[in-house]
């Protein structure tokens, strides 16, 4: 769906950046976060007077994806030049991104949630320009849009597995509970056992009584 420049709050131009300038685009309407757009005027606007503007990614289709122009505007399809300018600054980002995740610690380097947002950002733009069931690529693009789901959904599954992988086992929560237990009984007195585990009950939860006492 495009967009005019009277449905952006905010747009921001950086310069210097592979496939043309860069727009960082804030849409009008309450939560909306910037996003860098390839924000080229689209054919008919300009015969038309619309001023509706390409609403895809920076970069899509193109090696520089989320700077400058989408593939369908000149945004320098394919591979990086192997040669010149481009290829050092390409490479040169390349590193520079490495250092910053290798700086960060190992929890914010295993976790995926930028990657499902761009996953999911793909999804909804590929849903916009779906064709119809009549168009001879329908076929081809069901195929595809099934692909790009289960791929969202194999890398929600490996969030979720990184997000409980300090979580307790079941043989880990009945050890806990046994080793309590017998400490309780070996070093605590019967006097003072019950004001033990009320206690301890109040610190970390109701269910710990009940764990200790089954």
């Amino acid at each position: 769906m495009p967009i005019t420049k009277a449905d952006c709050k905010r747009t921001r131009e950086e310069e210097g950046t592979p496939g043309g300038v860069t727009y960082h685009i804030t849409k009008r309407g309450r939560g909306q976060k910037e996003a860098p757009l390839c924000f080229r005027p689209l054919a008919n606007s300009l015969t038309e007077g619309t001023g509706n503007r390409c609403t895809n990614t920076a970069g899509k289709g193109t090696w520089h994806v989320g700077e400058g122009a989408c593939r369908k505007h000149g945004g320098n399809a394919g591979r990086p030049p192997t040669t010149g300018k481009y290829a050092f600054r390409a490479r040169e980002r390349l590193a520079d991104r490495i250092e910053y995740f290798l700086e960060h610690d190992y929890d914010k380097l295993m976790r995926l949630d930028t990657e499902l947002a761009a996953l999911k950002l793909l999804i909804l733009d590929f849903i916009e320009e779906f064709p119809s069931p009549d168009d001879k690529k329908f076929s081809i693009a069901v195929t595809r849009l099934t692909a790009m789901i289960q791929a969202a959904g194999s890398l929600v599954e490996k969030i979720s597995r990184v997000e409980s992988r300090n979580a307790l086992t079941t043989q880990q929560v009945l050890y806990l509970r046994v080793t309590m237990a017998d400490i309780l009984m070996k070093y605590v007195p019967v006097e003072k056992r019950e004001r033990a585990i009320a206690e301890l009950a109040q610190r970390v939860g109701s269910s710990t009584q009940l764990m200790i006492e089954g």
